[in-house]
């Protein structure tokens, strides 16, 4: 018998009739009561299936779906919640969900962060708690206080968790450091760019995820080494930039053009290729496939050819 049926509150000689009216409360009551009068009427014989059963109860499929999933969330987590038969549908849609993808040891580990609270907590922070989200901290007495954002420090008490045998992943980690664990593996790789290129940022012009994400781009596109030599020629000369400017920097190992982006193409030995440089030459490797679509308009527009015609014909006019 699953830990949420109880049909005591159901009375055996109840009739076809009262069962449909009793659905109608059950669906007003929640997705507990839901879920213990389907099965009552499974049993009775009133419907064989989810299908059947949700026109009779005025309520959707999915709901019931939901409502029955909880069966599979284990006590503990439900112990959470202050009132567990007052838990709506989209609770236990998420519960549902999380059972899923979390599986019942994983979902135990993150409810024990809860249970260790004195106080209960809302609905909602529980379930951020359980998703192992991006969300705020809550100290022993369950009062918030800002997480920290930065991947530097997301990293710092990665490690320092690692060390003092807390966890040893970064998703039994998420859940103490509120981050989810793609956000933490994420600032785990940030944390793992070369000295010479992290060294470049402070705290006037922190290291930000967004920062990350382009130096992570960056470093498949030029190779870590060159990325190094670029990041070397660089020290002491990025104080006056932000994050922004110091990954475009990287990109060419130069600070140019402060006022604005400036693009050179100039052509190569023997007149048959093109070389492109940039200041913002990552965003140009990013649009790599737009680009080579753009160059082949041009080389195939009727106009493009007679603008080449006829500058061949001014040329040999010149001689």
């Amino acid at each position: 018998m699953s830990h949420i049926e109880d049909q005591s509150s159901i009375p055996c000689n109840i009739t076809g009739e009262d069962a449909k009216t009793r659905q109608a409360e059950g669906r007003q009551r929640g997705p507990i009561e839901l879920a213990r009068t389907f099965e009552f009427g499974l049993k009775r014989g009133f419907w064989k299936t989810q299908a059947q059963a949700a026109p009779i109860l005025k309520i959707s499929q999915s709901q019931i779906s939901d409502s029955l999933a909880l069966n599979r969330v284990p006590r503990e987590v439900l112990a959470l919640f202050e009132a567990i038969d007052a838990l709506n549908f989209g609770v236990a849609a998420k519960l549902a969900t999380l059972s899923r993808e979390l599986g019942t040891e994983e979902m135990l580990a993150r409810a024990a962060t809860v249970t260790a609270l004195p106080n209960k907590l809302p609905a909602s922070r529980i379930l951020a708690v359980l998703s192992g989200g991006d969300i705020r901290r809550t100290d022993a007495n369950g009062v918030c206080r800002k997480a920290v954002s930065l991947p530097l420090d997301i990293a710092r008490e990665y490690f320092a968790g690692v060390e003092a045998r807390r966890w040893k992943s970064a998703t039994k980690a998420s859940v103490h450091l509120n981050h989810s664990p793609t956000r933490v593996t994420r600032a785990l790789q940030v944390a793992a760019l070369p000295r010479d290129v992290i060294g470049l940022f402070s705290p006037k012009s922190p290291l930000t995820f967004a920062a990350g994400e382009r130096l992570l781009k960056l470093r498949v596109a030029l190779g870590e080494d060159r990325m190094i030599r670029n990041a070397k020629r660089l020290t002491d000369r990025c104080g006056h930039l932000h994050s922004r400017g110091i990954v475009d920097a990287l990109a060419s190992g130069e600070i140019k053009n402060p006022a604005g982006v400036a693009t050179r193409v100039t052509i190569g030995t023997g007149g048959r290729s093109l070389r492109i440089d940039s200041d913002r030459l990552d965003l140009l490797i990013a649009a790599k496939a737009e680009i080579e679509r753009f160059l082949d308009v041009i080389a195939n527009r009727a106009d493009t050819w007679a603008m080449l015609k006829g500058r061949r014909g001014k040329a040999d006019s010149r001689k």
